[in-house]
């Protein structure tokens, strides 16, 4: 009896160990397979992440692109007119600019625009009223003075200039709050007025061309 108890007795003792090994086991097991899974989440998350940035950084190009090809278009065909008059054209960052010669649109000491010009002018305010653009028209003289019965001073004559062809471009439809106009004088010179080529320079009007502010 005492033989047989002392080996009940050992093989209970046998079975918790047994256990014990096991739920250590079953333990350590779930552990390995939940950091297993909290891996495997991590590693799809990242790439969606990377996913994410690549297509946002994608649409943004785009949109940058898309925009920069509008902006090329129109200034292209402004340009392309302007410069069929043999205007100087001139592309900024943020506008283009468009000199017109004096003497191709006046005559002297006058503010009334030549009838061979009026064509051209409106074909340019055409392109620019397709688009949403501001446009600004500063008239230029010379250093000479000029006192006539209409004008007293450069400036007055530059200021009357600069309105003829805004008001060419008003009448062409473009949105009159998109439209300004200033007299320079000669107080802005391109050129030295020591010279009959300087001074020609000087009489210009210049149209600068840029984006219209949203409302």
């Amino acid at each position: 009896m005492e033989r047989s108890f002392r080996k009940r007795v050992w093989y209970a003792g046998d079975a918790a160990d047994a256990e014990t090994e096991a739920f250590t086991v079953s333990f350590t097991s779930f552990s390995i397979i939940l950091l297993a899974f909290f891996i495997f989440l991590d590693s799809i998350s990242a790439p969606n992440e990377i996913r994410r940035t690549t297509v946002l950084d994608s649409l943004d190009t785009s949109f940058l692109t898309s925009r920069i090809d509008e902006q090329e278009k129109t200034s292209f065909g402004i340009a392309e007119a302007a410069e069929k008059a043999q205007f100087e054209v001139v592309r900024k960052d943020d506008s283009f600019v468009i000199t017109m010669p004096g003497a191709s649109l006046f005559e002297s000491g006058d503010d009334s625009l030549k009838e061979e010009v009026i064509p051209i002018l409106k074909d340019i305010a055409a392109r620019v009223g397709e688009h949403e653009l501001s446009v600004r028209i500063e008239g230029h003289t010379d250093d000479r003075p000029i006192s006539t019965i209409r004008f007293r001073s450069n400036w007055e004559l530059s200021a009357a200039r600069a309105v003829s062809v805004l008001r060419l471009f008003r009448e062409q439809g473009i949105p009159a709050e998109r439209l300004s106009a200033a007299g320079r004088g000669e107080f802005v010179p391109a050129a030295s007025n020591e010279t009959p080529e300087g001074r020609a320079k000087n009489r210009r009007v210049v149209v600068v061309i840029t984006a219209a502010e949203k409302q």
